[in-house]
C-alpha cells in the first residue's frame, strides 16, 4: 500500500469519524423527559428542557404544552408573556432577565437560558408563580421534569408512583427519541382516574400586543372538548370591545392621589401614571398603592425642568435612572415608560427650533418607550371651581375620537380631578370603552411614531 493510500484511508477514517460525533454527543447528553399532570409527553427537540445547575428551564413551545398558559412573544421589544385563563400573566424581558406581573411588581431579576436562538424560562419560577407543583426528578435512570397544573402539592402516594414510573419509562422515551423513531404514546402507563391528559388551551393573551384591543374570554366549563380532555377554545374570541382608553395622569404623586385612585377603583378603571421622582419620597404611600393596585406606573423626569431635563442625553437618562432607583427602593420595581416633560415635541422632532440632537437616539437607546397623547384635557388652564369644564372637555373630544387605536388622554393631578373624573369613566362605559392600564409590552404612542 503508497504512502498516499495510507494518507487517504486516514483522511477517510477522520471524516466519518467527525461526521458519527455530534450524533454521539447528543446521545450521551440527558435528555429530561416532562410529565404534566402525571402524564409523560412525547419527546421532541422543541419541548425538552434545558436543565443548569439543578433547575430545568423550558421554551414557550413546552410551556404551551401545559394546556394552561398562552404564551405570546413579542420579538420586536424582545419580551415573552405567559398567562393563563384567569387573567394573570407574567412578562419577561429576554434582555435583561426582569420579570413582570399582573400585579405590575417586578420580581429579582432571573436566569434565562438561550441556545440556538431559542429562550428557555425558569420553569421553578413560573410554576410557583401560577401555582403548579413542580419537581426536577434525577437519577441513574436519567431525569424527569414533574408539573401538577392542578395542585400546588401532590399527594405522597401519588408522587412516589409517578416517580417509580418515571424510573422506568423514562430511558425508553429518551431512546427512541435519539434512536429517530416516533415516541411511544405520551402516556404508556395511564395516569390515576380523574387526571386530565395534557391539553391544549388557546387562549389569547390578557397582554394586548401592538394593535389589538379585544379582550380575552374566560374558557368555562361548557365548552365543547373534544372526548380526551382538552378543551377547545376557540383562537379567535369574539371582542367584548373595540374601543379602549388609556387615562394617563401626570406630576404625581401628591396630595391629590388617594382620592384619584378612589375613583377609579370604585369604578373598575385602570389609568396610568407618569410621575415625578422628586415626589417619590414623600408619596411613598401613594406610590406603593399604585403599583400595587394594577395600575400602571411611568417616569416623568426627577425635576420637570427643561433646563435639566433637556440639558443633554446623558441628563435625560440620568434623570430618569435616578427616577428609576428611588422606585426601585420605596416600591421594589422600576418602570420603562415616560412621559417627557412639556412631551416628546419639540425636543425630539428634527427641524425644530427645541430640537435637542441625539435625545430621542438615547431614548430608545435605554430601552425605555415614551408616551405621549391625543386627547388634551388642558387642565392647566382652569381654575379650582372648573372642574366640570374640563371633565366635559375630555368628553367631547372622546366623542371625536374613531377608536381605531386607543384615546390617550392626558390630565394632571389637580384638586378638581378626582370631582371630574367619575363623569368621564361614566362616559366611557356608556360607549363600551375599557379603561385600560399600559403595558410594558404595548407599542407606544408618540409623535416621531417610534414604536420601540
Amino acid at each position: 500500500m503508497t504512502r498516499s493510500t495510507k494518507l487517504l484511508g486516514l483522511l477517510l477514517a477522520v471524516v466519518l469519524l467527525a461526521s458519527l460525533l455530534p450524533s454521539a454527543l447528543a446521545a450521551s447528553k440527558p435528555v429530561p423527559v416532562v410529565y404534566i399532570n402525571s402524564a409523560a409527553i412525547a419527546v421532541a427537540r422543541d419541548t425538552i428542557p434545558v436543565v443548569q445547575d439543578k433547575a430545568a428551564y423550558g421554551s414557550a413551545a413546552l410551556l404551551s404544552s401545559l394546556g394552561t398558559l398562552h404564551c405570546n412573544s413579542k420579538e420586536s421589544d424582545n419580551m415573552l408573556s405567559l398567562t393563563d385563563a384567569v387573567g394573570n400573566w407574567m412578562v419577561f424581558a429576554l434582555d435583561d432577565g426582569y420579570v413582570y406581573t399582573t400585579d405590575n411588581r417586578n420580581l429579582s431579576k432571573c436566569k434565562l437560558v438561550k441556545q440556538e436562538g431559542t429562550y428557555y424560562l425558569p420553569l421553578a419560577e413560573i410554576c410557583k408563580f401560577f401555582g403548579y407543583y413542580y419537581e426536577l426528578y434525577t437519577g441513574s435512570f436519567g431525569a424527569a421534569v414533574l408539573i401538577d397544573t392542578t395542585t400546588t402539592e401532590p399527594a405522597s402516594t401519588e408522587l412516589a408512583a409517578l416517580k417509580q414510573r418515571a424510573v422506568a419509562e423514562v430511558p425508553v422515551l429518551v431512546r427512541a427519541y435519539q434512536d429517530g423513531a416516533t415516541a411511544p404514546s405520551a402516556n404508556p402507563t395511564a395516569p390515576p382516574s380523574g387526571t386530565p391528559t395534557t391539553s391544549r388551551v388557546t387562549l389569547p393573551p390578557v397582554i394586548p400586543s401592538a394593535g389589538s384591543y379585544t379582550s380575552r374570554p374566560t374558557p368555562t366549563a361548557s365548552q365543547p372538548t373534544d372526548g380526551s380532555g382538552t378543551t377547545e377554545v376557540s383562537p379567535t374570541p369574539k371582542p367584548m370591545t373595540t374601543k379602549v382608553i388609556y387615562l394617563t395622569i401626570d406630576d404625581g404623586p401628591s396630595q391629590y392621589t388617594h382620592a384619584i385612585l378612589d375613583v377609579l377603583d370604585q369604578h373598575g378603571a385602570k389609568a396610568t401614571f407618569f410621575m415625578q421622582g422628586c415626589y417619590y419620597e414623600d408619596g411613598d404611600d401613594a406610590l406603593r398603592r399604585i403599583v400595587g393596585s394594577g395600575h400602571a406606573y411611568g417616569l416623568h423626569s426627577y425635576t420637570h425642568s427643561e433646563s435639566k431635563f433637556y440639558a443633554s442625553p446623558e441628563a435625560m437618562i440620568g434623570e430618569l435612572n435616578q427616577c428609576n432607583d428611588l422606585m426601585r427602593a420605596i416600591a421594589v420595581t422600576r418602570s420603562r415608560l415616560v412621559r417627557t416633560p412639556y412631551g416628546s415635541d419639540p425636543y425630539f422632532s428634527p427641524g425644530a427650533k427645541k430640537h435637542r440632537p441625539g435625545q430621542r437616539e438615547a431614548m430608545n437607546n435605554a430601552g425605555f418607550r415614551y408616551w405621549d397623547w391625543d386627547i388634551d384635557s388642558n387642565d392647566w388652564r382652569f381654575k379650582k371651581d372648573q372642574g366640570a369644564e374640563v371633565g366635559q372637555g375630555i368628553i367631547n373630544q372622546l366623542k371625536n375620537h374613531d377608536f381605531s387605536s386607543p384615546a390617550i388622554v392626558l390630565f394632571h393631578e389637580k384638586s378638581f380631578t378626582a370631582g371630574f373624573l367619575p363623569a368621564v369613566l361614566a362616559y366611557g362605559k356608556s360607549i363600551g370603552a375599557e379603561f385600560r392600564a399600559i403595558t410594558d409590552v404595548d407599542s407606544p404612542y408618540n409623535y416621531q411614531r417610534d414604536r420601540t
